[in-house]
């Protein structure tokens, strides 16, 4: 058992699991996560389509890349100003109504950019999406900790999460064909690939209103036996008489909040995150763009790079919760994205800098699933939903100034060279940061 686990530990908590609970679990699993996934795939995909569209739509409605990466941080104001209250609204109304209100808004959203004319349209309909997609995934992240206990969480957050290099690969493997339908009944290409990858995230969200429930006590596919034990277990992860909040005392915990350093910590980690998710997202299309392909070819490669990603993210989750080991994986997980940062910025031959992104896509979506572990463990339920929306909006400060950045280091130098080494050194840092925390959790 390690120095992790010992931290968090009761000393009258069961060492082994009941068979009613372990049935509860994969009973949850089955139940849940499939639907999840593809919840937040529709979501990332009308977050990410913004790449493959910059393709052809940048030339055609005057966007330049810094202009485009203006718009794409855009996006993250409106993430920033209602993460936390969304948050607050999913804890106190409940993730079933909660995720549904996003779904459908933000699918509505990315159909109605179809219509962009210009730079200001695009700027707006692009913060618009992100005040709709406002704590979707901290909110999920919330979710999962109120149906799994501790010892799974890596998994199911590997799990839940494959839903962002998977969203990445459909991207990548509908975009080129979608872009084929240009001039289609008047439409360009572009048009078309907002439209019809909006839609599916509208319909799945009106089914969320009648699929999803909010806690354990409250799903008819739990036996009641279930669902007690579910309860039971992640009430004793967090061993401490639980208090009830309403959202205005949820708001007043922000200053005590502010001053956790293992909230702090985490926020570091998900703004370095950001760094590295938003450029491979962002910025990974072009620069494969430059490896002399066609679009087609182009986006097709681009596919690769996440699913491999992926694989190694599920495996990873399982490792770190074989072992109930979240520090010192969310620290390598970290270094290994840097040095793949690192190697896309400084190789000349285009194999290298694909394996560089490979490198830190690993990194990056490992590190999203084992690092948020730690405040879904570590902080007090109650303070949870502002915790880690809080996270969120640190994170989120990073989704608004890196496209701005990257799209400025590429227009004035030509290249994004400068670009992904300052997110390699932000990697490291965070790194850094993580390891400093061994020392903190010993001490709660």
């Amino acid at each position: 058992m390690t120095m992790d686990s010992l931290s968090r530990q009761p000393a009258e908590a069961p060492l082994v699991e009941s068979e009613t609970e372990r049935r509860a679990v994969r009973r949850t699993a089955l139940h849940l996560m499939w639907f999840l996934v593809l919840l937040y795939v529709l979501n990332s995909v009308d977050r990410t389509n913004v790449g493959f569209a910059a393709l052809t739509m940048n030339q055609a409605v005057g966007l330049t890349s810094q202009t485009f990466g203006v718009a794409v941080g855009i996006f993250y104001l409106g993430y920033l100003f209602c993460e936390i209250p969304s948050n607050i609204l999913l804890a106190r109304q409940g993730a079933r109504r909660s995720i549904a209100r996003m779904a459908v808004t933000s699918g509505l959203v990315t159909m109605l950019t179809a219509l962009v004319q210009g730079p200001l349209s695009f700027y707006l309909l692009r913060f618009l999406l992100g005040v709709t997609e406002a704590g979707y995934l901290v909110g999920i992240v919330l979710y999962l900790s109120y149906w799994f206990p501790a010892r799974y969480r890596a998994r199911y957050n590997a799990l839940f999460m494959l839903s962002m290099p998977v969203a990445f690969s459909i991207s990548g493997a509908t975009a080129g064909f979608i872009l084929g339908f240009n001039g289609d009944l008047g439409l360009a290409g572009w048009q078309w690939l907002f439209l019809l990858e909006g839609a599916p995230a509208v319909i799945v969200g009106l089914v969320a209103l009648r699929y999803l429930d909010d806690r354990p006590r409250d799903a008819a596919w739990l036996t009641p036996e279930e669902a007690q034990a579910l309860e039971d277990a992640i009430a004793r992860d967090y061993p401490v008489r639980p208090r009830h909040l309403k959202p205005m005392e949820m708001l007043g915990e922000l200053p005590k909040l502010l001053r956790d350093p293992v909230v702090m910590s985490c926020g570091m980690i998900y703004l370095a995150l950001n760094f590295g998710l938003l450029s491979l997202t962002s910025w990974t299309p072009s620069v494969i763009r430059t490896f002399g392909l066609p679009v087609r070819e182009a986006s097709f490669l681009t596919m690769v790079v996440p699913l491999i990603a992926a694989v190694a993210m599920v495996l990873w989750g399982r490792f770190s919760d074989r072992g109930e080991e979240r520090i010192g994986n969310t620290t390598f997980s970290l270094l290994l994205a840097a040095a793949g940062w690192a190697l896309a910025a400084s190789a000349q031959n285009p194999a290298i800098v694909f394996v560089g992104f490979v490198l830190a896509a690993i990194g990056v979506y490992a590190t999203y699933a084992i690092s948020f572990t730690i405040p879904q463990t570590y902080v007090e339920p109650a303070s949870r939903p502002v915790a880690i929306a809080l996270i969120g909006v640190i994170g989120n400060v990073g989704g608004v100034f890196v496209p701005m950045i990257i799209g400025y280091i590429r227009t004035a130098t030509g290249s994004f060279s400068m670009g992904f080494l300052l997110i390699a050194a932000v990697m490291a840092m965070a790194a850094f940061t993580t390891y400093r925390l061994k020392g903190i959790v010993r001490r709660r």
